[in-house]
């Protein structure tokens, strides 16, 4: 639960607005006064400066009218996860001396639609009344579209003049940070064994196979590291064997993506957000989504998992020397922010990953094609997830050793990952 309170405490400009009783309150009073002053009639006269009287202190109570209220903004959960679900509190107290004003508000978005809509909220007590009076919990639940960093409000409130002549409007305290992870989508149990340095760790327990750690050898299966085959269990089972040793307690996994803008041809500049340029690619989204579902994958398997980017590092990483596991909320909450970049940034001596590698790129140019073939061992573990790429950008990779797999940007990651499974010929019950 995140609460936060006003960021400004200055009251903002108020407009107003003559509702349609007003205008036309405002059109008899003037057809009656140029009647009236044209016919000579006093009375008529009176009550058309009567009327526009009546009409302009109605526009002067909705434009001055007392109206202090302080406002708490709390999310719940938060953060939340994208197209996740969250309650917004809004605890607000009358800090005027006086009652405040029927009114309805709506909250702002930063998302279309740009506002939620409009609610009632009865008048509140006088700061010299009772608390219970002159407080009120307003609440609304918001579904964020996307992942990112958000500005939530200002509070928007809308109230008239006790004749419904005028309606004035105003905003009422300030932005309150919404943090939005990525989807984190639950890969399945496909049997999918993975290459550690020494050749033993495996992702997700393999169907089929029992007590395997008690196994000297077991088959070869694609990724294992050929320095791992038992060529004399080999030649008596008449395949490929290789050694099953004991577990490493901490096997290492990277995974990388390709931050860099000119990787994404579908990007689209948005309006300026929290005072910087931004770009939006669908292909992206789903290459931070994956991202995000592998590490959470990876790390909870048990793997140390290491994180690369193809531009400055912006994601922090679920592992380090003195923290060996445990870091998923902090790797989860960097990639809110995570941004695509136009400079490299990234270090240029960069050693090939222990372990299996897992990688996501759209259409990454010569330079960074060759950075991701650097990054891979020979004869290890590598799969690469091309998101709306095209063959010409998978056909070197799978030259450097990679699996490849094609993806759209309304693939499941899900299903992507079985397709990794089948491409190995590792689907569950094929062992």
């Amino acid at each position: 639960m995140t609460t936060t309170g006003d960021r400004r405490r200055a009251p903002s400009p108020r407009s107003i607005r003559l509702t349609t009783r007003g205008k036309v309150f405002g059109v008899v009073a003037i057809l009656l006064l140029v009647i009236a002053y044209s016919g000579g009639n006093r009375l008529m006269l009176l009550v058309g400066g009567l009327l526009l009287g009546l009409v302009g202190v109605a526009a002067a109570l909705a434009r001055f009218r007392s109206m202090r209220l302080s406002i708490n903004r709390t999310f719940w959960p938060s953060p939340v996860p994208a197209t996740t679900p969250l309650t917004v509190s809004i605890d607000t107290t009358n800090l005027a001396s006086i009652r405040s004003a029927p009114l309805y508000w709506n909250d702002s978005l930063p998302w279309r639609p740009l506002a939620t809509d409009a609610v009632r909220l009865d008048p509140l007590g006088s700061s010299s009344g009772r608390a219970a009076d002159r407080r009120a919990t307003l609440s609304y639940t918001l579904q964020p579209p996307r992942r990112g960093v958000f500005d939530i409000g200002p509070l928007q409130v809308a109230y008239s003049d006790p004749f419904g002549l005028a309606v004035g409007f105003m905003s009422i305290g300030g932005k309150s940070e919404l943090i939005v992870t990525p989807f984190v989508t639950e890969l399945p149990l496909n049997g999918l064994w993975l290459e550690a340095p020494d050749g033993s760790a495996r992702l997700v327990q393999a169907t089929g196979v029992g007590n395997a750690d008690d196994l000297m050898t077991r088959e070869y299966r694609r990724g294992d590291a050929l320095r791992r085959v038992h060529w004399r269990a080999s030649a008596r089972h008449g395949e490929l064997m290789v050694r099953q040793e004991e577990q490493r307690a901490y096997p290492e996994a990277t995974i990388v993506l390709d931050t860099r803008l000119a990787s994404y041809h579908d990007r689209l500049e948005q309006t300026p957000s929290r005072g910087a340029s931004t770009w939006f690619s669908e292909s992206f989204e789903w290459g931070v989504s994956m991202f995000a579902s592998l590490g959470v994958h990876l790390h909870r398997a048990g793997f140390v998992v290491h994180v690369l980017e193809s531009a400055t590092s912006q994601a922090i990483e679920l592992a380090d020397d003195e923290a060996r596991m445990g870091r998923e909320s902090d790797f989860l909450l960097s990639l809110a922010g995570i941004r695509l970049l136009s400079e490299y940034g990234r270090p240029a001596d960069v050693s090939p990953a222990e372990g299996p590698v897992f990688a996501i790129a759209a259409e990454p140019d010569a330079d960074t094609l060759k950075w991701l073939s650097s990054i891979k061992r020979p004869f290890e573990l590598g799969i690469v997830f091309v998101v709306g790429g095209s063959r010409s950008t998978a056909t070197p990779l799978e030259d450097a050793g990679w699996t490849v797999v094609l993806v759209e940007p309304w693939t499941d990651p899900a299903l992507a990952w079985d397709v990794v499974a089948e491409q190995l010929g590792l689907a569950r019950g094929d062992h």
